[in-house]
């Protein structure tokens, strides 16, 4: 079985294309099968978020003049085509899209953003801009909710979101701890709650999303001696299971998601590539990507059936990996 998968580089800034070949199960390999610089923007970029919907590949540059990228995946040049750029004024460190693929949606400086996307999959018109607070860091949308996250206010807003015209609107708000730093956000398939991963809290907050007035649990994944700094969180395709990157202890944390009476509960940790902001768990949740975006270094690791990882394979990426996704 072989699936492909590409890396975003901020400062080398190109994409670069591999192919994991899992066909014999005790050694997996990762093989670099394309690399292409990013074109049409200027100066250096800071870390880089992407997503993906079909074909289509989108792109948040974060140096001077900060915009939308669209590019397009030919299957038989293993490449990339760049169709769009739309031009914004915030610096987006944040990228999802709506479950039908007509939005996308940004958080970047203190903003939340939808943006149109055409009927050829071109990311062409801002149509929200919504206030969500000091380093907006995620915004993700779930049918017509949409949740997202202001790392320095210590906040999490909710809002609903019209699925035809695209705009969001604010519909409540709860306030973390003070300096715990709410980062990025998982939902639950069935919608019923979201798990945060708090950047200097270190912890997994879980809050139902009936009442996202407070937390439902709190769970904390670092040691009180330890300053934490945890990046990023991806949730399994059934809901059975968690994975959070820690970048101070160089984790990876596997933990049983539980329910809506149940906190989350830490199954193993297993040691990351150095700082490990993001992950990308397989849509199959086979495998999990983790990028080291200090030592250039990507690790896969395959996904047991009780939620632990094992380590398989490193690779090489370029200079300050900042984004992974599966293709």
């Amino acid at each position: 079985m072989k699936r492909l998968f590409v890396c975003v580089n901020s400062v080398s800034a190109d994409l670069r294309l591999y192919e994991l070949d899992m066909t014999d199960d005790a050694n997996w390999t990762v093989s670099e099968v394309g690399q292409q610089p990013i074109l049409g923007v200027e100066g250096n970029s800071a870390a880089m978020s992407a997503t993906c919907f079909g074909d289509h590949l989108y792109l948040a540059w974060r140096g001077s003049n900060p915009a939308i990228l669209t590019y397009r995946m030919d299957p038989a040049k293993r490449s990339f085509d760049l169709i769009g750029n739309l031009p914004i004024k915030e610096s987006c460190c944040y990228l999802s899209t709506s479950q039908d693929g007509r939005f996308l949606l940004a958080a970047g400086d203190d903003k939340a953003l939808s943006i149109r996307i055409s009927r050829t999959g071109v990311a062409e018109e801002l149509i929200s801009r919504t206030h969500l607070g000091s380093m907006a860091h995620c915004l993700i949308v779930h049918q017509d909710r949409a949740f997202g996250t202001a790392c320095r206010d210590d906040l999490l807003r909710a809002f609903s979101f019209d699925r035809e015209k695209g705009t969001l609107t604010e519909t409540g708000s709860l306030a973390f701890p003070k300096e715990s730093g709410p980062r990025h956000i998982a939902i639950a398939p069935e919608g019923d709650r979201l798990f945060v991963v708090t950047q200097e809290g270190g912890s997994v907050a879980v809050i139902s999303t009936s009442d996202v007035s407070r937390l439902s649990h709190n769970v904390k994944l670092t040691r009180d001696d330890t300053e934490p700094l945890a990046g990023d969180i991806a949730i399994s395709e059934d809901g059975q299971f968690l994975f959070v990157t820690e970048r101070t202890t160089q984790s990876i944390f596997s933990l049983r998601a539980g329910n809506q009476s149940q906190a989350p509960s830490l199954i193993s940790r297993t040691v990351s590539p150095e700082h490990a902001r993001v992950a990308c768990l397989s849509e199959d949740n086979s495998f999990l990507i983790a990028l080291g975006f200090r030592d250039q270094t990507g690790r896969v690791y395959a996904v047991e059936s009780d939620g632990s990882l094992s380590q398989k394979v490193d690779f090489s990426t370029g200079d300050r990996p900042s984004w992974v996704l599966e293709l």
